[in-house]
């Protein structure tokens, strides 16, 4: 799976704030090292799940070439997850409402 700008971006300035933070470590520098660390997690985390997790139009063009699914079903779909969505944003707009319950098809 190739990376884009943002994905080698982020494993960039993840992997500089872990390198960062082991050698404030061995230097016993606390201060920077807490920062380093801090920093280290939400970049080079977010990387790898940037660049291992498959993206949607990729899953969707790789179904559609295999044959698996249909223009209708992927649009079917889009429309259910819309539906769900607008629920969950009424839903936490109004907290003391329950939500519908799901059709299941």
């Amino acid at each position: 799976m190739p990376l884009t700008v943002q994905d080698g971006a982020l494993v960039g300035a993840g992997m500089l704030f872990a390198g960062g933070a082991t050698i404030f470590y061995r230097r016993k520098q606390t201060l920077p090292f807490k920062l380093a660390y801090f920093a280290a997690w939400p970049t080079l985390g977010t990387a790898v799940m940037l660049a291992c997790i498959p993206r949607n139009d990729r899953l969707v063009a790789d179904m559609k070439r295999r044959g698996l699914v249909s223009e209708e079903q992927i649009q079917e779909a889009h429309k259910q997850s819309v539906i769900q969505m607008q629920h969950i944003q009424d839903a936490a707009k109004h907290p003391n409402v329950k939500a519908p319950a799901s059709s299941g098809s």
